[in-house]
């Protein structure tokens, strides 16, 4: 399977790198996406290349999306490109993996409606104000999203999303 992974600068680095190996380990192919051809670095100095950009991306071609935390969704959330991407995924009913600030991207893309989310505690209100039911459960799982709040879920977070992707 093919999974697409969002990349730009200031990822929380476990949050990108735990799942980019992680799914690998499955078998998956990954392919990171950023706004430019170009190597970002994270908060903690790891540094990922992007195989592609978002608009050389449909979502269509791929099975599935991860979106890792950090300051990195506030920085791409401003772009239709990376929208329409989260978009695309969800309403394709595509496995979509969100942890920490990550699930901000489905604020965006306008997909929570009734869906049940936790995230960390600093989007909160967002994610209620998209109509999500938000959850104090540290990993929660509605149909194809699979959400999570901090870091220390990384295992189970990964353990949930690849059930979907089988």
């Amino acid at each position: 399977m093919k999974i697409l992974a969002f990349v730009a600068d200031n990822y929380e680095d476990c949050e990108l790198i735990y799942p980019y190996y992680r799914v690998q380990e499955d078998g998956h192919e990954v392919t990171l996406v950023g706004l430019e051809k170009t190597t970002y670095r994270g908060k903690k100095g790891d540094s990922l290349t992007a195989d592609k950009t978002y608009d050389e991306v449909d979502m269509k071609d791929y099975d599935g999306l991860i979106i890792a935390g950090g300051f990195m969704p506030d920085r791409i959330r401003t772009h239709e490109g990376a929208v329409r991407i989260t978009r695309d995924a969800v309403l394709q009913n595509k496995p979509v993996a969100a942890i920490c600030h990550g699930p901000s991207m489905l604020v965006e893309a306008d997909v929570l409606q009734g869906r049940k989310v936790t995230s960390v505690e600093n989007i909160k209100t967002d994610l209620i104000n998209a109509g999500a039911n938000y959850s104090e459960d540290k990993v929660v799982v509605d149909g194809n999203l699979v959400t999570a709040q901090r870091p220390p879920q990384l295992p189970l977070w990964m353990k949930e999303f690849t059930a979907l992707l089988k």
